[in-house]
This record gives C-alpha cells, structure tokens and sequence, in this order.
C-alpha cells in the first residue's frame, strides 16, 4: 500500500493528469516559486511518480543533469517536514527528527541551501570544514540539531559527528545523498552507511539518493532497494 504522501495543499490531491495539464499550461504554483538565486521550480508527472516511490521506500533516483532531482528531493524534504509537525502536536514528549541535505563538495552546501531556502518553509542550517566546526563542542551541535529542520553538510561532518557521538542515526528521519555515485570504498558516503547505518537498531532514516551518473548497480549499497534510470520506471 502506497503511504500517504504530504505536500501543499495545492499539490497533495492532484493526479498525474492534472499535474500534466498544469505543467501544459505552463502556470506559476506560488508554493515553489523561488528566489532570483534559483530558477523557478515546478514538478512534472515522472518527479510526482518519482516521490510517490521515495516515500515508501528507499530509493535513487537516477536523471540526466537538469532534469529535477532536487525539486524531488525538496518534495521528499516537505513531506518529512509535514510527519514531524504531525508527531510534534500529536505524541507526547516527541523528540523531533531531522533531515540531513549530503553533499560532495563545499560549494554544493551553499548551492542547495539557496535551493531549499527558496522553496521550504523550515528551519536550515548549512555546514561546512571552513566554519571550523572540528573545534565545536557538543553542546554546539546539539544546540543546531535541537532547532533544524533540515542540516546541509559535506558527508565528512556527518561522519565526524556521528564517529563523536555527538549525535545518533535514531534523531535522523530522512538521508538524502547527492552525486551519491561517489558512494564506494572508504568515500564518507559510504562509511556513513556500513559503520553507522546498518548497525542500527529498530527504525532507520529514509535514503534517497540522486545522480547524472549512475555507478555499477551490483556496487549499490544494498540498503538502496529501488533503482530509477533516465526514464521512470515501473
């Protein structure tokens, strides 16, 4: 059974045929317009399909360079937003998860925090090595994750974190990974899912990986069940 997907209120009823007709019409959705530093973002029937997959299990999402990963990844982002804020009013106590934004390179956290800034409403935090965040205490870091929704970091920092103790998977609801083509050997992508990832126990972040370029599918981590070419499958 599909699970139940969370968007706008604009989005979250459409069918495929109606999202066809909007994206035809070529008409403006005010909930994704962005800001002059990101070009306006607007979902197509294959990144709706895209995401319905993403929310039910996990998932990497392999497209041509331009053609929308992100947009999906920041519907998967709102989505995860929208179950916390439901957890938050409705469980007592509720210790609020949150979503970590992974990327390859230091420029790319400024690049997709510019991207999510435009288009979530949420709390962001970008990270990086040039922030000397190796001589942060704990207390500093569990001052960010207490009130983020969403942390954009290098993977390194993440490894760092998690290698410190300064956080656990278990506050994590969702791991996006970017160019996650890089995910082999000892790449921090990689180490964050056989040291940290698979030794949980009990409930594990969602995992949506994006790509241009997609690696050997036998040398997929194993956690990553689902495969999407160029084109949509199933």
């Amino acid at each position: 059974k599909m699970a139940k997907v969370y968007l706008d209120p604009e989005l979250k009823d459409l069918t495929m045929e109606q999202v066809a007709e909007i994206n035809k019409n070529n008409k403006p959705n005010t909930k994704w317009k962005s800001s002059k530093l990101t070009e306006p973002m607007f979902p197509r029937e294959y990144q709706y399909e895209i995401l319905k997959k993403a929310v039910s299990e996990n998932i990497i999402a392999v497209l041509d360079t331009g053609a929308g990963k992100t947009l999906i990844s920041v519907m998967l982002i709102k989505h995860m937003k929208m179950i916390e804020d439901e957890n938050c009013r409705t469980i007592p106590n509720y210790n609020r998860k949150i979503t970590f934004f992974l990327v390859e390179r230091v420029p790319l956290v400024f690049q997709q925090f510019h991207v999510l800034e435009s288009n979530c409403d949420a709390r962001i935090e970008k990270l990086c090595g040039e922030m000397n965040v190796d001589t942060w205490s704990k207390q500093k870091w569990l001052d960010i994750f207490d009130n983020a929704d969403i942390c954009i970091m290098t993977a390194q920092i993440l490894r760092d974190v998690l290698q410190r103790g300064f956080l656990s998977l278990d506050r994590v609801n969702l791991l996006i990974f970017d160019e996650c083509h890089h995910a082999t050997k000892g790449h921090p992508y990689n180490l964050i899912m056989y040291q940290f990832y698979h030794r949980m126990e009990g409930p594990r972040p969602k995992i949506f990986g994006m790509t241009a370029s997609p690696a050997n599918k036998a040398n997929v981590n194993k956690s990553i069940m689902y495969y999407i070419g160029n084109k949509p499958r199933r």
